[in-house]
Formats: structure tokens, sequence, C-alpha cells
């Protein structure tokens, strides 16, 4: 490719080089897997009936702790959910999670927001693990995610929160699950 286009043999060497990127990226785009991983995953089904009985039908958000692969089956399953992308900061959100706004230069972002459980009675906090992803530590049971109007909760580990009730323990790509539904409290 190089000694085509060096050569003034800019259009071959042009193709050249779309013919090999086309190769090199033939397993990992969607237009060639589809979005089967997505939307026939066996989390789908699971995550639809867990939210088809809330125990308060005012929180219906989900929370995930599961990292990527199970999030992103969650954000393409249409249900609402705290995670996914931050292409304008949510006000409302961020006065919830940063009272203070002593984090604006943490969550005023675009970024992937990432969460992980935090101890019982303990506020939110928020840190930038990397320049486009915000982590989020947030109490299951916290008065924050109530606000949030969190109503389940995915997590690659069991939590014993007092609010957690466990809902559904699937195991997805040989790593079990844990689906819960946060009680009133």
């Amino acid at each position: 490719m190089v000694w085509l286009t060096s050569a003034r043999r800019v259009l071959l060497g042009g193709l050249a080089m779309i013919a090999f990127g086309a190769v090199v990226s033939l397993g990992v785009n969607p237009l060639y897997r589809g979005l089967g991983p997505l939307t026939s995953s066996p989390l789908l089904p699971v995550l639809n009936s867990v939210a088809s009985h809330p125990a308060d039908p005012a929180k219906t958000v989900w929370l995930s702790y599961a990292g990527p692969p199970y999030t992103d089956v969650l954000l393409a399953s249409g249900l609402s959910t705290a995670n996914g992308v931050s292409e304008y900061p949510d006000a409302a959100a961020r006065k919830i999670l940063d009272p203070t706004g002593r984090s604006s230069d943490t969550w005023n972002r675009y970024a992937n927001l990432a969460f992980v459980p935090g101890p019982p009675g303990s506020a939110p906090s928020l840190t930038l693990p990397e320049a486009d992803a915000v982590e989020v530590t947030i109490d299951p049971c916290g008065a924050a995610a109530a606000q949030l109007h969190i109503g389940f909760v995915v997590s690659p580990a069991p939590l014993s929160a007092s609010c957690l009730r466990l809902a559904a323990q699937p195991t997805v790509d040989k790593q079990t699950l844990y689906v819960y539904s946060r009680t009133p409290t």
C-alpha cells in the first residue's frame, strides 16, 4: 500500500488500504455480526421479567454495577437506566450526586458513566479514572439512589444491601449475575 501510494498510484493504494481495513475490522463490525449479541442475549428476558414487577412503581430505573458487556445489554433493552453515555450533563442527576458542585470538573463532560457500589450510608462520590469515563460510587440503598428512582440493580457479585431483594440469578457467558429489585425504604 505504501509502495503503491509513493509510486503515484494513489487510487490503487487507496483501494488496497480500504480492502485491508475491511478485512481487519470484519470480526468486530456490527454490520457483519449484527446486533444479535445485544438483542438476543439470555439476560434480556430476565431483565424484562424483573422490570415487569417493580417493588415500587415510582422506581423503575436500572443501575448496573456489572460492567460494559452486561450494561450494554441493559442499555439495548430500552429499559430506563442510570448507566450509559452522558452526552450532556444531566443537571438534575448531578445535583443529586454532587449537591455542592465540588466535582463539576469530573462530571461536566461527555463521558461513559460507570457505577460501583458504595458502603451503606455513604454519600455518592465521582471520580475520573479516564478522560471519557466517570465512575460514580453510590450506595444502592442510599438517599441518592432513591432520588434517582433506582428500582433495580444488576451486579457481578452478590450484594448484602438491606433494601435489595434478589429477583434473579442468571448465568450469562459463564458469568453469574445478581439481579435485584430495590424495595421501598
